[in-house]
């Protein structure tokens, strides 16, 4: 991707801005935090700018090849994210530029179209059919798009995260370069507008007294003050996104951008190539700050062209100092030059620092390992949209000695599921108390709440697992304490967890031992069968019943469940949300195996003999029941067993 955009700038502008702007982009945090993970960012990186360099192609020799290339990169971009979309400005700009072409070249224009259309059909069909789409669509526009607009700033409020993955040092260069190449297209009097406009930008966006932001701002120079104030506040909290705009929607910022950007691209000082990187910058970059309410690390969409419309001034300062041959002139480019090692030698430590030194894992011990070299805009870390920083809790060694078989039982944890669950290979997990293992981890990201309670009275130190000599991760079982805990290694276990790593080992399947029972509720859920503990089956005591649930669409509605032991006379019962009330229904994702647990006490009354144990599902609002279908199925309930009772 850093190549791409590097060959983008050599061509589009020159060798030199090329160069350099590779050489900014290859030390953006974003794109180094994102390149450790397997997520789209690189890809969409790689493809959006080798189409666009394609495209330039095309547009320089008419070699239809071009188009084609061009027309299928930009398109495999777009199967990677649909953030690949703001680029289409910029490549339709290349396009019409050969528009008097076009009118000859009809068959190669219309196999492009239909080239990209192909690819694209090949995701984008199936997606628009699937169940999840609605619930896509929903979500980027309540939680990411927002309703309270038309109009937001987002250049204060992405500050902090965007500070954490780089340097504050890095952001203001490249903010300060980025304003000097947009002073460039301007001559003389025609300067007042760019003075003009980043005058409206800084005044409207410091002025900001309500923006409220979703990213968890503590104390700090950003963090204090009114400003501050909105930055803490979080989506749903005192401060909502229609509230954030209700004292005045920030329209200087946008009009001072909008302005100052569409100057730009229509100047007759601006060349093809800076008018198509423009474009490449601008639409993101208008988007992700001033359109959407919450754009989180989607902001990383500016900078690849920002990193080469940054290095076009620092090319013409190089180019001017080269032809200085004087004694003086030599100096100046020689110290010249170690300013801008000694600066890229500080922007690339701080990346070292934070995505490629482990010991200690920066982000995770925060502030007491905190570098005073680079100072921070806040005194908290941003709590939400972190990716790809090092997190190494030891999990490769519990998912190892869960597959070589030296643990086993079903765990409850602190670390969230999307994490544990690849580790442990869709190993067995419950929200409730009584587990046969906890599991804790050190310093997680976002905590699932755990019964404290429960863990201290109830289970002891069984093992602790180190990673780099350090205690990151504690597991305990049930019971007193039967000497000293065991200690692992994690790095004693990563080959033979990296070796047994295959798509298999993490797909949803059902515990061998269930009862199947295949009942479909309201067609939105199917039940696929349930798991009886009867052992304390008897007047005063419970039942424990294990029920496993596969949704079959994305539900809106979070629907309780009911557990009775009913004979026309309530005899036992428990109704709740599932997972012990931490896993709703509105957050279930079809396929995925889903385990509820349920404690069903007994009355002291309850007669001797057969009881049937109903289940099934309802709206808490409403009180409706789903209907059920298929085996089992009793009009609104579920029929599992008969339990006998003493």
């Amino acid at each position: 991707g850093v190549l791409a955009v590097s060959l983008l700038g050599a061509r589009f502008l020159n060798r030199r801005a090329g160069l350099l702007g590779g050489l900014l982009l290859a030390v953006n945090g974003y794109f180094v935090g994102f390149g450790r993970i397997v997520q789209y960012q690189s890809l969409v990186l790689m493809m959006t700018g080798l189409g666009l360099l394609a495209l330039g192609l095309w547009q320089e020799r008419g070699e239809d090849r071009w188009l084609l290339a061009g027309a299928s990169l930009l398109a495999c971009g777009l199967l990677g994210h649909y953030d690949a979309a703001l680029a289409l400005p910029a490549a339709l700009y290349l396009v019409l530029r050969r528009r008097v072409e076009l009118r000859g070249r009809v068959v190669p224009t219309v196999a492009a179209l239909i080239l990209a259309a192909g690819v694209l059909a090949l995701f984008y069909l199936p997606f628009a059919l699937h169940p999840n789409f609605a619930k896509t669509v929903a979500y980027l526009r309540a939680e990411r798009v927002g309703t309270g607009g038309p109009v937001y700033n987002n250049l204060l409020r992405t500050l902090p995260l965007t500070t954490l993955y780089n340097s504050t040092y890095y952001v203001v260069f490249l903010a300060l370069m980025l304003v000097a190449a947009g002073f460039r297209p301007f001559r003389r009097w025609g300067r007042v507008v760019p003075v003009v406009c980043v005058l409206l930008l800084v005044g409207a966006t410091t002025g900001a007294t309500a923006e409220s932001c979703p990213y968890g701002v503590g104390a700090g120079p950003v963090g204090a003050g009114p400003v501050g104030a909105g930055l803490r506040a979080r989506p749903g909290g005192a401060t909502t996104e229609r509230g954030a705009t209700a004292e005045g929607r920030p329209y200087g910022a946008a009009v001072a951008a909008v302005v100052w950007l569409v100057a730009i691209v229509v100047s007759r000082h601006t060349s093809p190539g800076e008018r198509a990187i423009w474009l490449w910058f601008a639409v993101p970059f208008l988007f992700h700050y001033f359109l959407v309410w919450d754009p989180r690390t989607h902001v990383l969409n500016a900078f690849p062209a920002a990193s080469l419309l940054a290095a076009f001034p620092l090319g013409g300062l190089w180019a001017g100092q080269a032809r200085r041959s004087s004694p003086i002139g030599r100096v100046a480019r020689q110290g010249a030059l170690l300013v801008g090692l000694a600066l890229y030698v500080l922007f690339g430590y701080y990346i070292w620092m934070m995505f490629v030194d482990h010991t200690p894992e920066y982000r995770r011990t925060w502030p007491e390992h905190r570098n005073p070299v680079y100072w921070t805009p806040y005194e908290e870390l941003p709590r939400f949209g972190l990716f790809g920083f090092p997190y190494r809790a030891g999990w490769k060694a519990v998912g190892t000695l869960m597959a070589e078989g030296d643990l086993a039982g079903v765990y409850a944890s602190n670390e969230e599921e999307e994490i544990t669950r690849w580790y442990t290979r869709g190993a067995e997990r419950t929200y409730c108390p009584g587990p046969d293992l906890y599991l804790i981890a050190a310093r997680v990201q976002d905590e699932t709440p755990v019964d404290r309670v429960d863990l201290e009275a109830n289970y002891h130190l069984a093992a602790v697992v180190r990673v780099g000599g350090e205690p990151k991760l504690w597991l305990y079982r049930p019971g007193p304490p039967g000497g000293k805990p065991a200690l692992y290694d994690v790095e004693d276990f990563e080959g033979r967890f990296d070796g047994g790593t295959r798509p298999e080992a993490v797909l949803p399947r059902p515990p061998a031992d269930i009862a199947p029972v295949e009942a479909v509720l309201g067609d939105r859920v199917r039940l696929v069968g349930y798991r009886l503990d009867t052992s304390d089956a008897c007047p005063g005591g419970s039942l424990r019943l294990t029920l496993y649930w596969e949704p079959l669409v994305p539900m809106q509605t979070s629907y309780q469940v009911f557990t009775h032991l009913y004979d026309g006379t309530m005899w036992g019962q428990h109704d709740s949300t599932p997972g012990c009330g931490l896993w709703p229904t509105t957050r279930w994702e079809p396929g995925r195996l889903v385990r509820d647990d349920h404690v069903l006490s007994i009355a002291d009354d309850a007669p001797a003999g057969e009881i049937p144990l109903l289940v099934g599902m309802y709206d808490l609002g409403t009180g409706a029941r789903l209907p059920v279908t298929g085996p089992g199925g009793r009009g609104d309930a579920v029929y599992l067993t008969t339990v006998v009772l003493p």
